[in-house]
């Protein structure tokens, strides 16, 4: 009942994008928690190792995260994650399905005038279909919660031994 509630009553978009600010959520949580847990701990540190005991919590956090939404998107959410791609799939389709929707097409990319419309209709499709494969959703997804946790492993890190000392 719940997959069902998640998966076709909560848009796609949604979802992700609730998602993704949870996890954004969960590393500063991580990256704060793990630094109060560094404060408790006696001697004196040096900012690079609190900053690099801090990374390394995030960093796996955001690997968790990462792997967590490849699993979810094309794992439980397959069917819904499919359709969804198919609807957008169609919709590109229909830009080059009459003369008249080609046309508008060409006007709004002038820079395309000339080309054939196979070709553009392939070329659409297979960029689309490379994007929205598992292994480039992955990689973006996991270079982008990296990236955050790295920067919110730093700042936490330099407001917290200068603020909280």
């Amino acid at each position: 009942m719940t997959k069902a509630v998640l998966l076709f009553l909560v848009p796609l978009e949604t979802g992700i994008i609730a998602g993704t600010l949870l996890n954004l959520f969960f590393i500063m949580l991580v990256a704060v928690y793990t630094m109060h847990r560094r404060t408790r701990e006696t001697g004196e540190r040096s900012f690079l190792e609190d900053a690099r005991a801090v990374m390394r919590s995030t960093a796996m956090y955001a690997l968790l995260a990462a792997v967590l939404f490849v699993v979810y998107m094309y794992g439980i959410a397959h069917e819904v994650t499919t359709a969804h791609q198919l609807s957008i799939e169609r919709e590109i389709t229909s830009h080059f399905a009459t003369d008249e929707a080609f046309a508008e097409f060409l006007k709004e990319n002038p820079a395309l005038v000339g080309s054939d419309r196979e070709t553009l209709l392939e070329e659409s499709l297979s960029s689309f279909r490379l994007y929205t494969s598992w292994y480039v959703q992955a990689t973006l997804s996991l270079l982008g919660l990296v990236v955050f946790a790295t920067l919110a492993a730093l700042i936490t890190t330099a407001f917290w031994r200068n603020l909280m000392r």
